[in-house]
């Protein structure tokens, strides 16, 4: 008969984001036969206790969002399914089909500017930076990846000088309401600021005490409160915050309307400094606080925290501002040394914060 796959070719579990107490075992891209006995396992044990002990997250329906089901992206997406299925499964393999489906208003900038492109979260997020005109494309590899130089400068780079970082993928989700920091609080395992302009790094926990998000909150002003979370975890984190808090709380997802911009390295706070005004030493702007300001005429919010274990700040632009205020920064940028560096450097410095 028929068999079905997935855009990713993992198959499905768990309950949708939709409807609540409906679950999904399926989608198995030809090994259903092989997989059925740990899947019906998992969702029996899904389905009366409301989770599982193991990481299935690359499993879990919530990894996918609503374009992801759309006629043009599957039928695309299928001429590649099965040939992926049983191909070569390289480190960091890009799929070629159903592309282009989020981009950024500087698109075409940060591919002059020498970017290889990798899907996140559908965005077209710069990975790495071509050096010296070479190609801008992954040539696949278990041995020394082709962009390792890439990645070896621009993280260097932003250790010395400083870089821009796009970060516009990350899901944002905002929250209002009279009862909202009591609500975050029963969610959150850690202890929510509710002063404003102060964010607060937490997980949030299920009964059994396992973690279900890994994010930050931000007091954005008086019962208005910010959530970023990861990219691939926008419809998981979405269902969760919604299954778990009083439907008086009014709850917008954000992702789309602002991106997001990370300036980092020794000389960010110069670079921003000449750009904005004597905003952003520590006694007036300390670690983990964030502020509207002006940029250009755009009220831009600014918050101080660093994905990269280097001074920085985090810039969330207004989409429809975006692309100006991009090119303001690296203007600007050029006599503090800024250059761009992409998700591969980005996690590498992650991985040595």
């Amino acid at each position: 008969g028929p068999e079905s796959f997935t855009p990713d070719t993992n198959y499905l579990l768990g309950e949708t984001p939709e409807i609540q107490n409906f679950f999904v075992c399926c989608g198995f891209n030809s090994i259903g036969l092989a997989s059925s006995g740990g899947a019906g396992r998992v969702t029996a044990e899904w389905m009366m206790n409301g989770g599982v002990n193991e990481d299935l997250f690359s499993l879990d329906i919530r990894r996918f969002e609503k374009f992801h089901s759309e006629i043009k992206f599957i039928t695309e997406r299928v001429t590649e399914s099965l040939g992926n299925l049983y191909a070569m499964h390289w480190p960091y393999m890009q799929h070629f089909t159903s592309r282009n489906q989020k981009l950024l208003p500087y698109h075409d900038d940060l591919k002059a500017a020498g970017a290889c492109f990798g899907v996140n979260a559908g965005f077209e997020r710069p990975m790495w930076y071509a050096l010296d005109d070479a190609k801008a494309e992954y040539e696949y590899s278990f041995g020394y990846q082709n962009w390792y130089d890439a990645a070896s400068y621009e993280t260097s780079h932003a250790r010395k000088h400083v870089a821009l970082f796009e970060l516009t993928p990350f899901a944002k989700f905002e929250l209002k309401g009279k009862n909202v920091h009591h609500e975050l609080q029963n969610l959150c395992a850690n202890n929510i600021k509710d002063i404003p302009g102060t964010t607060t790094y937490t997980q949030m926990l299920n009964p059994q005490g396992g973690i279900e998000a890994d994010l930050t909150v931000t007091c954005m002003e008086e019962n208005i409160y910010r959530v970023i979370s990861g990219s691939a975890v926008r419809t998981h984190d979405k269902h969760h915050i919604l299954s778990n808090i009083n439907g008086s709380i009014e709850f917008n997802d954000i992702t789309e309307e602002f991106v997001c911009l990370g300036v980092f390295g020794p000389k960010s706070r110069q670079l921003l400094t000449d750009l904005v005004g004597n905003e952003f030493e520590t006694r007036m702007f300390p670690f983990g606080t964030g502020k509207h300001l002006n940029l250009q005429g755009v009220s831009i919010w600014f918050q101080r925290l660093s994905y990269v274990g280097e001074l920085g700040w985090e810039l969330y632009i207004p989409m429809q501002h975006a692309k100006t205020i991009y090119h303001y920064l690296m203007e600007a940028g050029i006599s503090h040394d800024l250059i761009h560096a992409g998700a591969h450097a980005m996690d590498i410095m992650r991985m040595e914060k």
